[in-house]
This record gives C-alpha cells, structure tokens and sequence, in this order.
C-alpha cells in the first residue's frame, strides 16, 4: 500500500490532496478518513461519471480507493494551469476567466443529475 510521503503531490486544495498516480492519472485524496469524507468522495464520483456520460468535459474517473485509511479517486490528469492561477499570474484576466467560469456553470446546470445523487 502507497504512503502519502512516497507519492508526489501535484495539486491541493480545501477538500484533497493530488498526487501522480501512474501514467496520465491522479488520486484525489481526501485530507481526513471519517465518513463524511467517504460519502463525499463516493458522491463525487457519481457526479464525475453522470457528466461526463451527459457530455460535459470532466475528467474520467476510473476507481476509488484507500490509502493509508483515506478515500480517494483515481482520476484522468488534465495538464495546465488552473483558472486561480491564471487570475494570480495575469489579473488582467479576470473578466476572460469569468467568461469561462459562467459559461461553464451555465452548461452545468443544463445538464440533469443522475438520479443517485438528485
């Protein structure tokens, strides 16, 4: 079983820690190990796989896991720059940024969830 120290982190953020995982894939682990997080992590997966079946542009999710007692998904890699860092290199593209976000979250919203997690 991997240890988090063996593994290289790519990416974090409130919720989980990214890390490489193998060629073109990461885990997503979450930070803590209570059942809150596992049901999280399982309705998240739920959620990936209904929009990507439905047509939007997420990344595919290919298993969930545990590593070391926390429950992650192992997840298609999206190379590039997040929109966050983009706004803190360039912040003239803020108003660009915005665009994509709203056009984005509009698409969303179109889109019916799958009934497990209406």
């Amino acid at each position: 079983m991997a240890q988090t120290a063996d593994l290289k982190k790519i990416a974090e953020g409130r919720e989980a820690e990214m890390f490489a995982w193998g060629e073109g894939k990461i885990l997503r682990l979450m930070r803590g190990s209570d059942a809150f997080e596992r049901v999280q992590m399982e309705t998240d997966m739920l959620v990936l796989k209904g929009a990507r079946e439905r047509g939007l542009r997420v990344p595919e999710v290919f298993e969930s896991m545990e590593v070391m007692g926390r429950p992650g998904l192992v997840m298609e890699r999206i190379e590039g720059a997040d929109l966050l860092t983009v706004i803190a290199r360039q912040p003239w593209k803020v108003w660009w940024v915005a665009g994509i976000s709203g056009r984005a979250h509009a698409r969303m919203h179109e889109v019916v969830a799958p009934q497990e997690v209406e």
